[in-house]
């Protein structure tokens, strides 16, 4: 799954973002994430174990299925703009509401 970053956004801090999110969605197996540069536009790739994590996190960013990479089980991209991280921010913040924990501000 790659998600697209749009406008001047650091996406350092996109992929902290993102990899928040995906820690507190609780997967059940492994994953991983990067910033990859190398098709002229900046995106987060990540990549999960379990085909349910992955379902779970594209429905939280909204992905969309594509087929650009050959070779991988399933094929999503995101758009991460401002009004994607809020949305992503607000989904985080109410996992760990939900789970009781106080989260910390950025």
């Amino acid at each position: 799954m790659a998600g697209i970053v749009v406008g001047d956004n650091p996406p350092n801090l996109l992929s902290r973002l993102v990899g928040s999110l995906v820690k507190h969605r609780g997967p059940k197996g492994e994953y991983a994430l990067t910033v990859y540069r190398g098709t002229g536009t900046v995106e987060i790739h990540c990549a999960f174990r379990q085909q349910a994590d992955a379902d779970s996190f594209a429905a939280s960013v909204q992905a969309v299925a594509v087929d650009i990479h050959p070779g991988w089980l399933s094929q999503r991209t995101f758009t991460l703009d401002v009004a994607a991280a809020h949305r992503i921010e607000r989904t985080r913040y109410d996992l760990l509401r939900a789970k009781e924990v106080k989260p910390r501000r950025r």
